[in-house]
């Protein structure tokens, strides 16, 4: 089955060991980065640089547009340079050559995963595999990524004293290295690319608006990442303040990511039978989501225990996972395939924007100090979870479909 999902063409192969290289190289940097500067008395400069990242980020839909016209093959070679360029500059602590460094890493990490999915789609298109399949193992590789760089970084800062420097510059050389495969992509599209004129293509180009579609899915992603931000943060926190120490509550996130993995190594198990259900996939794990939420909710409030706790967070990674892989699902299916990344930059910056405005949330607002602020929370991520699959059900009605 490996082989076959991960290793099913060249196209796919490619796919496979760029996307583990890349995401292994952002996720030993997100892991490396906050202790380096902390450590090199540089904290204040991690934080505004951390702010110009995110802010950079937020213009994903300009940048749609930019992997729309040059392509998501030649977008993605700029995207992973830049990155690259920018994750070895990160040993360098200076608040303005931090800065400047968070802006390209922002731009070129938003440009080379705004082409990732494009890829996706690519491949969609020219093999069997469809895109139920195809998301599935990109949420699958994403998460092996970040559970091999997480405890990369962990056994690394064990056995070695000031290591991080080198972990940074070997985070920079990963995705330097993901660029081969990028490369060879490029190389192979070239010789294949049809032979439309430039003004069909201009003509493809301009005919697509933002359409209600389009602002359906944005005020999802919005959503989504308000209660996102509201929570995800705040997960380890929330153990400690029950009680559990701070490397259990560690480890205790890691296994919502390891979750995370078999849960998309089941949708891609069944992926010939989801792949036709995909609304009816989404509403049954939201529905789950605002349950666990819930459950979540009564569970702090009323103090029924530890494992009754641990049970519920490793289900809302199960039912978020479904949910977030068959919502890309719709998108790749009801997005104008003409100018996707365009639109995949708006849900993209609208769910930034809504993580923002969710994390401020909890910390200035809530501010948790007790397992009933953290209620508080999973109820409201409760009520948010069902607001967005209205959303969605209005688009179904609205699609017919």
């Amino acid at each position: 089955m490996i082989k076959d999902n991960f290793f099913g063409s060249p196209n796919i192969s490619r796919y496979t060991l760029f996307t583990l290289l890349f995401q292994m190289g952002m996720a030993i940097s997100l892991a490396a980065m906050p202790i380096y500067f902390k450590n090199e008395n540089a904290v204040s400069a991690y934080g505004v640089a951390y702010s110009v990242m995110a802010i950079t980020g937020a213009f994903s839909f300009v940048y749609g547009l930019f992997v729309d016209r040059i392509g998501f093959s030649k977008a993605l070679l700029f995207g992973v340079m830049l990155y690259g360029v920018a994750l070895c500059m990160r040993v360098f602590t200076n608040p303005i050559i931090a800065v400047i460094t968070a802006i390209m890493a922002g731009l070129g990490a938003s440009v080379a995963i705004l082409a990732n999915r494009s890829w996706v789609l690519q491949i969609s298109q020219t093999s069997n595999a469809n895109t139920t399949q195809l998301t599935a193992m990109r949420s699958m590789l994403g998460n092996i990524s970040i559970l091999l760089g997480t405890a990369l970084v962990s056994l690394a800062a064990y056995l070695f004293e000031s290591i991080y420097f080198y972990l940074l510059i070997l985070a920079g050389l990963l995705v330097f290295g993901s660029n081969y495969f990028a490369f060879q992509n490029y190389k192979i599209i070239k010789l294949e690319k049809t032979n439309k004129s430039s003004l069909q293509r201009e003509n493809i180009f301009k005919s697509e608006k933002i359409n209600f579609t389009i602002i359906l899915f944005m005020f999802a992603n919005m959503l989504s990442g308000v209660y996102t931000g509201l929570f995800k943060p705040y997960l380890i926190l929330m153990f400690v303040d029950y009680g559990v120490s701070e490397h259990k509550s560690i480890f205790i996130y890691l296994l919502t990511t390891l979750v995370s993995i078999l849960s998309g190594f089941y949708l891609l198990k069944y992926h010939h039978f989801m792949k036709n259900v995909p609304f009816s996939g989404f509403f049954i794990a939201m529905i789950s989501l605002a349950f666990v939420f819930f459950a979540m909710f009564v569970g702090l409030r009323y103090n029924l225990g530890i494992w009754f706790l641990f049970f519920l967070v490793l289900s809302r990674s199960v039912f978020l996972s479904l949910s977030s892989s068959f919502e890309q699902v719709l998108e790749y299916e009801l997005f104008n395939k003409a100018t996707l990344a365009m639109a995949l930059g708006l849900t993209q910056t609208s769910f930034l924007a809504g993580d923002a405005l969710g994390s401020l949330v909890t910390s200035l607002w809530i501010d948790p100090k007790n397992i009933h602020d953290y209620a508080k929370i999973c109820s409201y991520c409760s009520i948010l979870v069902l607001f967005h699959m209205i959303i969605l059900f209005i688009l179904k009605k609205y699609k017919k479909i």
